[in-house]
């Protein structure tokens, strides 16, 4: 669901409300998000990388932040960053959190081939 702001964000903007979790309306349509309620920083994009760092900083993946949560942050920072500009197709996005090392390897988002 596009969730209505009468502009074109950016990247940071998206992911700020994707971190609000869903509004009122949206959970009475049925939707949901497996994200914790979060907050990001975001770099780039440069030579085709996005640097998202993800707040609070819980573990990602198993007993963390789902992987379908991961995922819809990767896949958020990738279209709206091709949307600004970027290619999207070659866009990818290296998730780091306070205190831990960054992803060695940057992520793509599964929905775009």
């Amino acid at each position: 669901m596009l969730r209505r702001t009468g502009r074109l964000g950016d990247v940071a903007e998206a992911l700020a409300l994707l971190g609000a979790g869903p509004s009122s309306g949206e959970t009475a349509a049925g939707l949901h998000s497996e994200l914790p309620p979060a907050a990001f920083s975001v770099t780039g994009p440069r030579e085709g990388l996005l640097s998202v760092q993800l707040y609070p900083a819980q573990p990602l993946g198993s007993g963390g932040i789902p992987d379908l949560a991961v995922d819809q942050v990767v896949c958020t920072a990738i279209a709206v960053g091709g949307q600004g500009g970027a290619d999207a197709r070659g866009l990818r996005v290296r998730l780091g959190r306070p205190g831990a090392p960054a992803e060695e390897a940057p992520r793509a988002c599964p929905a775009i081939a």
